[in-house]
């Protein structure tokens, strides 16, 4: 199995916006449900493409006044004042994955690579419950692009742990519906299950399930190179019919929680180089 796969098998995508009249049959590709569900499921839907998410796109972060150069992090956590596919906390992620480009692109704007929105069940949370609340998830986004929702299952446990049990990054049992947008933008609905420890012959509950949803943006700057989730290109060409604008605008909540953590930064790095008396 490639190794780039599994890493980017762990990078989530999330989305919403307003839905149009348009309805058409989600393709699924060549990583349709076997018996039992499968790691990945595609569902082409490149007729549309994501213009915004959250209200940021490059031309916000291009705005050096509120997103400074070179000093931006390349995460910032926000929570929302409106819930977005039932989740209150939206990470930005900006700028290319490979961390040894970074003096590249200091002198550049930032830019948006993806958001990940996160959803964390209830502890007693069943395998039928984390289906339930993924299914609603998906045809929310399904809605969004105009397309019939797919039909989904719980992977195969046996198949998840042929492909990935080796792995010690991969720490849960996970489900990846990927939406395949316009321009190799992608949502990714991944359903975690709970992850347990054995003590004394007790499993006892360490991660509780949850479900993920993560916008890729800017497909090219996780800068891994083939994805899990990349599909073959072809030949064929697939018009845009719709821009999409994902959820209330939030900038000025993420300039200022971007703001609040390069202070904190430059507070921890400067408290840390103080010589000691």
């Amino acid at each position: 199995m490639n190794y780039t796969k599994t890493i980017l098998g762990i990078i989530g995508i999330a989305a919403g916006a307003i839905c149009g009249c348009v309805h058409r049959t989600v393709e699924v590709g060549d990583s349709a449900m076997s018996e039992g569900g499968s790691i990945y499921q595609h569902c082409k839907c490149e007729h549309v493409h994501i213009r915004s998410v959250l209200g940021i796109m490059d031309e916000v972060l291009a705005d050096t006044n509120r997103f400074p150069l070179g000093a931006m992090r390349y995460g910032v956590d926000v929570k929302l004042d409106k819930p977005i596919l039932g989740c209150t906390d939206a990470r930005f992620d900006f700028d290319e994955m490979d961390q040894s480009r970074r003096s590249d692109v200091q002198k550049m704007p930032h830019r948006l690579r993806n958001v990940e929105l996160k959803r964390v069940l209830p502890d007693d949370a069943t395998a039928d419950t984390l289906l339930r609340e993924a299914k609603s998830v998906i045809d929310e986004i399904a809605g969004w692009l105009d397309v019939e929702p797919p039909e989904i299952e719980l992977v195969d446990v046996g198949e998840w742990r042929n492909e990935f049990g080796s792995f010690l990054v991969i720490d849960r049992v996970r489900t990846n519906i990927c939406f395949d947008l316009a321009d190799e933008q992608k949502i990714i609905v991944h359903l975690l299950e709970g992850g347990y420890v054995i003590r004394d012959g007790r499993a006892i509950l360490v991660n509780p399930p949850q479900i993920e949803v993560n916008i890729a943006y800017n497909y090219e700057l996780f800068n891994v190179g083939v994805a899990c989730c990349r599909q073959e290109s072809t030949n064929d060409t697939v018009k845009v019919e719709k821009e999409l604008d994902i959820g209330d605008d939030c900038a000025d909540k993420l300039a200022k929680a971007n703001r609040r953590e390069i202070d904190e930064h430059a507070a921890r790095r400067k408290k840390s180089t103080k010589p000691k008396p």
